[in-house]
């Protein structure tokens, strides 16, 4: 048991990062922000998060990952000799886990659309994609923090610790959804945790795994600026069928894949 908790203490460091800073910043904008103070008193979550200025949620993103990454490469939970390797056979196999990774992420969408799970970070996602600091931390900044955190130290930190690989890409994906604390990305993240625990296992590299992170969450923030919040799969293929044909074919696609990628990768 004491070779997992090590490896897992990053996830509990980044929460506790993130709670003092959201505590620092509720207690300066209570008293420097009417408006913060009103929605609160009222327990209205939506205000409230309208009064957070985008720049300091972006800020408490940052910092507090970055003094995550910090603290686990000071723990030697980060292997900086091949946390960013890439070579010439991973560059010329890469088409399979990516297609097999983009399949698979597109079933997932369909997936969280029809079960309809409560999203309860929709205000503060919907306030962060108005500036640009804002969608730099979701679409390119906060993937690759996560996938230092959760693939690199926390993930390779399990592996490095001899624990067994599917064990290592099940835990890290767990603490991956359950960290989001919010019921639909709990699910959403959770599956995709699965599906970059296994390219980390097989490239030994967070490279193609932060490609992936940065593309997915791209890819949402365009389609809510684009077509709104409420836009969802069925609206944009013109059909509910036709998006869940699409994502089980898609779900067959990526597992046939993955499965020959686990076979034949080293």
């Amino acid at each position: 048991m004491k070779k997992y908790i090590k490896p897992i203490l990053p996830a509990v460091i980044y929460l506790v990062l993130q709670g003092v800073a959201g505590g620092v910043m509720s207690v300066i904008l209570l008293a420097t922000n009417p408006s913060f103070a009103e929605a609160c008193a009222s327990g209205n979550q939506g205000n409230a998060m309208h009064a957070v200025p985008v720049s300091w949620l972006a800020a408490s993103i940052l910092v507090s990952g970055i003094l995550t990454i910090i603290i686990a490469s000071a723990m030697k939970l980060i292997n900086w000799k091949t946390v960013f390797s890439w070579d010439k056979e991973q560059a010329s196999n890469a088409w399979l886990p990516f297609v097999a990774a983009v399949a698979g992420i597109f079933a997932i969408m369909v997936l969280e659309e029809q079960l309809q799970l409560t999203d309860l970070m929709e205000e503060a996602f919907a306030g962060m994609i108005n500036s640009v600091i804002g969608i730099l931390t979701i679409s390119l900044f906060g993937p690759i923090i996560e996938e230092f955190c959760f693939r690199e130290a926390i993930m390779g930190g399990l592996l490095r610790k001899g624990v067994k690989p599917w064990i290592a890409i099940a835990v890290s994906a767990i603490i991956f959804g359950l960290i989001h604390a919010n019921p639909v990305q709990i699910v959403v993240a959770g599956l995709m945790g699965i599906i970059f625990g296994v390219i980390y296992y097989k490239s030994g590299n967070i490279i193609l795994t932060s490609i992936l992170h940065i593309a997915n969450n791209s890819f949402a923030t365009f389609a809510a600026l684009k077509y709104g919040m409420d836009a969802s799969m069925s609206d944009l293929m013109g059909s509910n069928v036709l998006a869940i044909v699409s994502g089980i074919l898609c779900a067959i696609i990526s597992i046939a894949l993955f499965i020959r990628y686990w076979k034949y990768s080293k």
